[in-house]
């Protein structure tokens, strides 16, 4: 069998894919494939393979998620590798190609964190191959400002350097672990996919075609709109996303709230800082392009249209700010009247408070369990 490793970055179709992936399970095995269950949280991003192969003293989102401490890391790994040895053992004989995907991989930057995730996966795989899609380092950090506040962090700039954004270095680390050959960079944008769909030249790669019996799904982890980004970056100064039986259920409903009303383009740099901030990076992308895409004139598209003259600020109208806490707050008060009136109707008229607040609970801790199975909200490792 032959092995494909999906490593995002992330902000690049990650949570679409995971997604796809894992709705369609049985279509793929129609064509001899096959994505595991065993490492997946009920999104589809496989987030063990991360929270496996980090180094021992990382305590991140992946770990918080799975609910286990430090100390209890040596079991989880011996446990994992145990339950994913189980799985892949028992993959129907058809199968000839099996598919991991998890953006939380991209966070490895040491040979030892890489090599822990290719000394698991090797040993079942007659070759395993390792796919990344390289984002223009400017748009990646602005979008990766929305992903960051959504997953609880405050004070990230819109454009921040990181170690991921030396694509040849970072490349040629995973390069000499798996082996050159083994490594296949992608440019995420959409001229460059066959019928403009990340989709379509992900499966492409893997050799599997796009069948008609697949699900489709819509766009997964939109980013918010300037007002909501604002809004979070007060909320995450007081409200935690974790609490001390895990993810925040009150924040949790919030989050869900600004996702379904407030998508949309986020805050954005002046033209100009982006151009500059895209600059620092020339000589490593020229190194990309000549390694892997000699066939290209530049490794991304350098257009820079679509930023505006002026950039944002991180200050907006105390006006748009307060709609915006309105709105939550109505939404907020919307889901506890719905609790309320149905505890109404099921009693005859009278309502039970001690079984409205046990109602109210589980409500919140439903929209806990989805926040903390969602990939949207689990940040990759920040330098």
């Amino acid at each position: 069998m032959k092995a494909y490793l999906h490593i995002g970055i992330g902000k690049t179709g990650t949570s679409t894919i995971q997604k796809f992936l894992h709705t369609n399970r049985k279509a793929l095995l129609k064509q001899k494939a096959w994505y595991p269950s065993s490492p997946a949280m009920a999104s589809g991003r496989q987030i063990r393979l991360g929270a496996y192969a980090l180094r021992d003293d990382l305590y991140t989102d992946p770990r918080k998620v799975l609910k286990f401490t430090l100390d209890e890391l040596p079991a989880f790994r011996v446990e994992f590798a145990e339950t994913l040895a189980k799985e892949i053992s028992e993959i129907p004989a058809e199968v000839k190609t099996v598919i991991f995907s998890d953006e939380g991989l991209c966070s490895l930057n040491s040979p030892e964190e890489i090599g822990r995730i290719h000394d698991l996966l090797k040993p079942w795989f007659s070759s395993v191959d390792v796919i990344v899609y390289l984002r223009r380092q400017d748009m990646h950090s602005v979008s990766q400002h929305s992903q960051h506040l959504k997953a609880g962090r405050v004070g990230r700039k819109l454009l921040r350097s990181s170690h991921l954004y030396d694509f040849n270095a970072y490349l040629d680390l995973w390069a000499r672990v798996f082996g050159e050959e083994h490594v296949i960079p992608r440019i995420f944008e959409r001229s460059r996919f066959p019928k403009g769909d990340v989709l379509h030249d992900f499966l492409k790669v893997c050799g599997l075609k796009f069948s008609a019996s697949f699900k489709r799904l819509g766009s997964l982890n939109e980013s918010l709109r300037p007002d909501a980004e604002v809004f979070l970056m007060h909320l995450n100064q007081s409200v935690m996303k974790f609490d001390s039986n895990g993810v925040n259920p009150g924040r949790a409903l919030i989050l869900r709230h600004l996702l379904a009303e407030y998508s949309g383009k986020g805050m954005r740099p002046a033209r100009a800082v982006a151009e500059r901030f895209y600059a620092d990076f020339a000589e490593s992308n020229e190194a990309v392009r000549a390694r892997w895409f000699a066939d290209q004139k530049t490794l991304f598209d350098e257009d820079f249209s679509a930023y505006p003259e002026e950039g944002h600020d991180r200050s907006i109208a105390t006006a748009d700010l307060m709609a915006v806490t309105g709105s939550v707050i109505n939404r907020l008060v919307a889901e506890y009247t719905t609790l309320r009136e149905e505890n109404r109707r099921l009693r005859g008229g009278e309502i039970d408070y001690a079984e409205l607040a046990l109602d109210a609970k589980d409500m919140l801790a439903r929209a806990a369990a989805a926040q903390a199975s969602d990939p949207a909200e689990v940040a990759e490792q920040d330098d």
